[in-house]
């Protein structure tokens, strides 16, 4: 009996498409542990942009190379405190970073970096910022975005729990489903096994997921495993 019991299950694995399948029998009390898959999804609107960018100079003597970064970090400040960003507030510049190398010719090599790190709830003034520096590479600064402009939830814990919350009704929905066609019996409290959120832009493919997106809009999707126990 308790053969043919797994055997249902097993057969819904297949049919139904639920993510369960990890069984584990204790020949004392008959108990199957069962992994079954919940899923949510929410439309959402993203209210914190990220944004980090450095500015690198290059050349054969320290000083150079440090003249060049400092006059770089006033036009890069000068641009986002005009955009209406607020250092230390709304951006953050990071501490000057060194590095001496030689070529095979024996000469010296200087590399001074600074990066800056945007991230803000003030959206049209970070966008204005991002659109403004495509202007710093005609006055000869060139800045690299170490990670591009990205819009993300800035409360993601809250958002997280939310989801949680429908995706367990999901797994639950779906273990009932395996009690009546099976004749099992859902016992104690299903544990959270594992769980992902992820967002993606709501005009994004769903094999495409990221911590944000490029639009405002987007759809944040959470996946958990749960572990029941069936007998």
């Amino acid at each position: 009996m308790t053969k043919i019991f797994h055997g249902l299950i097993i057969g819904l694995c297949i049919i139904v498409g639920f993510s369960i399948c990890n069984l584990h029998v204790s020949t004392d009390k008959l108990v199957s542990n069962v992994q079954v898959e919940g899923r949510a999804e929410q439309n959402v609107k993203a209210d914190l942009f990220v944004w980090e960018f450095t500015y690198s100079a290059v050349g054969d003597k320290a000083q150079d190379a440090k003249e060049s970064v400092k006059n770089a970090k006033k036009e890069i400040t000068a641009l986002l405190d005009n955009a209406g960003l607020i250092k230390d507030e709304d951006y953050t510049v990071k501490p000057r970073e060194l590095s001496h190398t030689k070529t095979d010719a024996g000469a010296d090599v200087f590399t001074i970096s600074q990066r800056y790190e945007v991230k803000t709830q003030k959206m049209e003034e970070a966008v204005k910022a991002y659109k403004l520096s495509e202007k710093l590479a005609d006055e000869g600064i060139a800045i690299v975005s170490d990670k591009s402009r990205m819009y993300q939830i800035k409360d993601k814990t809250n958002l997280e729990k939310q989801l949680i919350a429908k995706a367990l009704e999901d797994a639950k929905e779906r273990a009932v489903q395996i009690e009546k066609i099976t004749g099992g019996r859902i016992i104690g409290v299903p544990e959270i096994a594992w769980s992902r959120l992820q967002l993606r832009d709501s005009n994004a493919s769903e094999e495409y997921y990221w911590d944000g997106g490029s639009t405002i809009d987007q759809i944040a999707t959470l996946t958990l495993t749960t572990n029941y126990k069936m007998k």
